[in-house]
């Protein structure tokens, strides 16, 4: 970084003066700055504090943060298909004691860059350094989620929210209608209308982010199920392996009580309790086998966290203030039970394989905010940070209408022989 008008803060680390020079240069950048952004009638921001850090990010995305929306495109030259696999099989006790399993994605470090925890693969953990109830979760495995290839430039591809082939695959916001989420599913236009209960008038999940997912916690064992609430946006670079994904998530909670069975699943072809206990349904999805079909029931519906996700394959970092917060609002400093925690990294793993069949990891952390539900808030430690990880396999595909001008001439590079001979790898 440089200092607005001044000197740059780049360079080695050789002695004690020039750390005490670097830590002056970075203490002057950061005032410059925030007394820019004090009065911008006066003069324009200043260029120099446009940082950005390589492929890692240094912030947290806020819950006020505006998640871009990316609508499925009039004419897609192709889709992706994303299916996740199992990471690890114990995210962690609750505070992370006893600690998560291998494989790992990340850790939480103190103040001085030792590691208090590592984070495991597949597990979405929240809450300050007081969250002592809930354990980390693992995200359900077993589910499919189409995007739609908006545009292409060689092999690096734009993707946006898809249609797909129904509510468990499409990947399009939610709305814009709006009902009741804990009542029988009655029309609202606020939570006046359903009770008063905060966060209970919803808009109509349209797609949803996998099955349903179990949280054992003793009694606040619940069932979290992930509805998309904004329409992706994400890029892939199929030589490269690098990729990124921005969504908003809904993660509306069920406090269920029932610890060997915290949601419904789907059991001999009927739905074994929930909204529609001794229903028909298709079958459980992957290793829980919960399944959408078979839902909580909306009288346990008690809040919901707006989740915005920027995940990536490339490394992210957040770092706490100087008085160990996280994220605006937190109450107590640290991470995920962890009084010390002051930095949490995520890394992901880029495309592997190919030529139209690729494994990878993203990852990414967030600020998750205050659920309206002192239980919960208080249990989870909220407003707070949030960190997670989803590992799985991505399969690639060209429509048939794109290969005039993908692949005549050909301009998809060494994936040419695959995905346009034959051309279409998807209906």
């Amino acid at each position: 970084m440089t200092v607005p008008g001044g000197s740059s803060c780049g360079g080695p680390i050789n002695s004690l003066q020039d750390l005490v020079a670097c830590v002056d240069c970075v203490s002057e950048f950061k005032v410059d700055c925030a007394d820019a952004l004090t009065v911008p009638g006066f003069e324009s921001y200043p260029t120099q504090c446009n940082v950005q850090v390589g492929t890692t990010s240094t912030t947290i995305p806020s819950t006020t943060t505006t998640i871009p929306s990316c609508p499925p495109p009039a004419a897609a030259v192709g889709s992706i298909a994303v299916t996740l696999a199992q990471g690890t099989t114990d995210c962690g006790g609750p505070g992370l004691n006893p600690s998560s399993v291998a494989p790992f994605s990340g850790e939480i470090d103190d103040g001085t860059g030792t590691k208090l925890k590592d984070l495991g693969l597949g597990c979405l953990y929240i809450g300050g350094g007081n969250a002592l109830t809930l354990p980390g979760t693992p995200l359900p495995d077993g589910s499919t989620s189409i995007l739609d290839v908006s545009g292409a430039n060689g092999l690096q591809l734009t993707l946006a929210a898809s249609n797909g082939t129904g509510p468990d695959t499409c990947t399009l916001g939610a709305g814009p209608g709006k009902h009741c989420a804990n009542t029988s599913l009655a029309a609202c236009t606020s939570d006046a209308d359903c009770g008063g209960q905060k966060s209970s008038c919803q808009l109509d999940a349209n797609c949803f982010f996998g099955p349903p997912a179990p949280v054992p916690a003793g009694p606040l064992t619940s069932c979290v199920v992930n509805v998309i609430g904004t329409d992706p946006c994400g890029a892939a670079d199929l030589q490269s392996g690098n990729s990124s994904l921005t969504v908003g998530l809904s993660a509306r909670l069920y406090l269920t009580g029932n610890a060997s069975s915290p949601c419904p699943t789907c059991v001999g072809g009927l739905c074994s309790g929930g909204q529609r206990a001794g229903l028909a349904c298709a079958g459980g999805v992957g290793s829980k086998q919960t399944s959408r079909e078979c839902l909580p029931s909306a009288s346990q519906f008690i809040g919901e966290l707006p989740a915005p996700l920027t995940l990536t394959t490339a490394t992210s970092t957040a770092t706490a203030d100087v008085d160990g917060l996280f994220c605006p609002g937190q109450k107590v400093p640290g991470a995920f039970g962890q009084f010390d925690a002051r930095t949490i990294t995520q890394t992901g793993v880029p495309l592997l394989g190919g030529p139209s069949a690729f494994s990878t990891s993203l990852a990414g952390n967030l600020c998750v905010p205050a659920t309206g539900s002192g239980l919960v808030d208080n249990s989870v430690d909220l407003p707070g940070p949030g960190s997670v990880s989803v590992t799985g396999t991505i399969s690639v595909c060209a429509l048939t209408g794109a290969c005039n001008s993908l692949c005549n001439p050909c301009n998809l590079g060494p994936l040419c022989g695959s995905l346009c001979n034959p051309c279409a790898l998807c209906p």
